[in-house]
């Protein structure tokens, strides 16, 4: 995957379910439950211990034919965590905040990445480095999609992947922005539905999500 074909994922998605996986005997079944709901994007956060096996549970998964889905993995904050990421089988990567040398890092290790931004200053930073695609984390804090207007203007072409802070009820807010690529959010795959194993609600609320994206 290239970056262009990662911005091309995101904005088909609409929404990128942001997920903690406790289990990597979930990570399959909720990556299938997304794409029965349209979602073919998932993000695992480096949050827990079974993240790494359920990026590549889910890897796997594509490799043989069961699912259609571009995972990546998320809280990514060191270099260091790079090589693991990659030999998981992720093809993209999240970082909470940007940091130059994990961005160098991942242009030199051509893995493609959305750094997290919280600053017209740090958006310039990356975009020195040829990037023009950032999250935007923690959007509702920072002022939500009065925030996202107001730094649009002085950084044309650029766009965004608000997320935290965002639901069901507020996500179409934000993708009425001509900068917001897609919205990132944890309420598509909150944690008790993988823990009781209810993939069909999760497949409602990703379809759900697509509709209102859509709209």
């Amino acid at each position: 995957m290239t970056q262009s074909e990662l911005e091309y994922s995101l904005s088909t998605a609409v929404v990128v379910p942001v997920t903690s996986i406790p289990d990597k005997k979930a990570a399959l079944e909720v990556a299938k439950a997304l794409a029965d709901g349209g979602i073919h994007v998932i993000e695992i956060t480096l949050r827990t211990d079974a993240a790494l096996s359920a990026i590549e549970a889910v890897a796997n998964g594509v490799a043989r034919g069961e699912v259609q889905t571009a995972v990546g993995a998320g809280s990514v904050s060191t270099v260091e965590q790079i090589a693991s990421i990659r030999e998981s089988g992720a093809t993209f990567a999240v970082t909470p905040g940007f940091s130059e040398n994990v961005s160098r890092a991942m242009i030199e290790a051509e893995i493609p990445h959305i750094p997290g931004i919280a600053t017209v200053g740090e958006a310039m930073r990356g975009m020195a480095l040829g990037l023009n695609c950032f999250k935007v984390f923690p959007a509702g804090v920072l002022g939500g999609p009065a925030f996202l207007k107001a730094i649009s203007a002085p950084l044309p072409g650029i766009r965004f992947v608000p997320t935290g802070g965002i639901s069901q009820a507020n996500v179409q807010e934000y993708l009425a922005l001509d900068s917001v690529l897609a919205c990132g959010g944890s309420w598509i795959t909150p944690s008790k539905l993988m823990k009781s194993g209810d993939y069909s609600k999760i497949t409602e609320l990703a379809r759900n999500a697509r509709e209102v994206g859509s709209a």
